[in-house]
Protein backbone atom coordinates (compact mmCIF):
# COMPACT_ATOMS: atom_id res chain seq x y z
CA UNK A 1 0.00 0.00 0.00
CA UNK A 2 2.88 2.35 0.76
CA UNK A 3 4.39 1.79 -2.67
CA UNK A 4 1.06 2.56 -4.31
CA UNK A 5 0.69 5.80 -2.37
CA UNK A 6 4.26 6.80 -3.15
CA UNK A 7 3.86 6.14 -6.86
CA UNK A 8 0.59 8.07 -7.04
CA UNK A 9 2.15 10.98 -5.13
CA UNK A 10 5.18 10.99 -7.40
CA UNK A 11 3.00 10.92 -10.51
CA UNK A 12 0.85 13.76 -9.17
CA UNK A 13 3.80 15.99 -8.31
CA UNK A 14 5.49 15.18 -11.61
CA UNK A 15 2.33 16.21 -13.46
CA UNK A 16 2.14 19.47 -11.49
CA UNK A 17 5.81 20.22 -12.19
CA UNK A 18 5.51 19.43 -15.91
CA UNK A 19 2.34 21.49 -16.32
CA UNK A 20 3.80 24.49 -14.50
CA UNK A 21 7.08 24.24 -16.44
CA UNK A 22 5.20 24.06 -19.76
CA UNK A 23 3.17 27.12 -18.84
CA UNK A 24 6.31 28.99 -17.82
CA UNK A 25 8.06 27.98 -21.07
CA UNK A 26 5.23 29.55 -23.09
CA UNK A 27 5.63 32.89 -21.31
CA UNK A 28 9.42 33.07 -20.87
CA UNK A 29 11.58 30.31 -22.43
CA UNK A 30 14.67 29.38 -20.44
CA UNK A 31 15.92 27.39 -17.47
CA UNK A 32 13.72 29.38 -15.09
CA UNK A 33 10.74 27.42 -16.41
CA UNK A 34 12.04 24.23 -14.81
CA UNK A 35 12.51 26.05 -11.51
CA UNK A 36 8.94 27.31 -11.75
CA UNK A 37 7.73 23.74 -12.24
CA UNK A 38 9.64 22.46 -9.23
CA UNK A 39 8.39 25.42 -7.20
CA UNK A 40 4.78 24.59 -8.08
CA UNK A 41 5.32 20.91 -7.19
CA UNK A 42 6.89 21.86 -3.85
CA UNK A 43 4.01 24.18 -3.00
CA UNK A 44 1.52 21.45 -3.94
CA UNK A 45 3.33 18.90 -1.74
CA UNK A 46 3.36 21.39 1.15
CA UNK A 47 -0.37 22.04 0.77
CA UNK A 48 -1.12 18.30 0.75
CA UNK A 49 1.05 17.78 3.85
CA UNK A 50 -0.67 20.60 5.75
CA UNK A 51 -4.10 19.31 4.76
CA UNK A 52 -3.19 15.80 5.94
CA UNK A 53 -1.85 17.19 9.25
CA UNK A 54 -5.09 19.12 9.78
CA UNK A 55 -7.18 16.03 9.11
CA UNK A 56 -5.09 13.97 11.54
CA UNK A 57 -5.36 16.68 14.21
CA UNK A 58 -9.14 16.71 13.88
CA UNK A 59 -9.64 12.94 13.75
CA UNK A 60 -7.23 11.68 16.44
CA UNK A 61 -8.69 11.25 19.91
CA UNK A 62 -7.39 13.53 22.61
CA UNK A 63 -6.07 12.42 25.98
CA UNK A 64 -5.33 8.99 27.29
CA UNK A 65 -7.73 6.12 26.71
CA UNK A 66 -9.73 5.21 29.79
CA UNK A 67 -9.38 1.77 31.29
CA UNK A 68 -12.60 0.07 32.30
CA UNK A 69 -13.07 -0.33 36.05
CA UNK A 70 -12.52 -3.89 37.32
CA UNK A 71 -15.71 -5.83 37.93
CA UNK A 72 -16.79 -6.05 41.56
CA UNK A 73 -15.81 -9.27 43.30
CA UNK A 74 -13.26 -10.26 40.68
CA UNK A 75 -9.64 -10.39 41.62
CA UNK A 76 -6.57 -10.91 39.48
CA UNK A 77 -4.99 -14.33 38.91
CA UNK A 78 -4.35 -16.09 42.15
CA UNK A 79 -0.74 -16.25 43.16
CA UNK A 80 1.02 -17.69 46.13
CA UNK A 81 4.28 -16.51 47.65
CA UNK A 82 5.99 -19.61 46.22
CA UNK A 83 4.87 -19.06 42.63
CA UNK A 84 6.51 -16.81 40.06
CA UNK A 85 4.84 -14.76 37.30
CA UNK A 86 4.24 -17.88 35.19
CA UNK A 87 2.55 -19.75 38.02
CA UNK A 88 5.35 -22.28 38.47
CA UNK A 89 6.71 -23.04 41.88
CA UNK A 90 10.31 -23.03 42.94
CA UNK A 91 13.20 -20.90 41.79
CA UNK A 92 14.64 -23.06 39.04
CA UNK A 93 11.65 -23.05 36.71
CA UNK A 94 12.57 -26.62 35.74
CA UNK A 95 11.90 -30.06 37.08
CA UNK A 96 11.49 -30.60 40.79
CA UNK A 97 14.74 -30.89 42.57
CA UNK A 98 16.77 -29.42 39.68
CA UNK A 99 19.20 -26.77 40.67
CA UNK A 100 19.76 -23.64 38.60
CA UNK A 101 22.85 -23.67 36.41
CA UNK A 102 25.13 -20.76 37.12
Amino acid sequence: MTQLGGSIGTALLNTVAATAAAAALRTAPGPDAIVAGFDAALLTATAILLLAALIVALVMPRGRPRRPAPAAGREGPESTPDSDACGTTGTSGGAKGASPVA
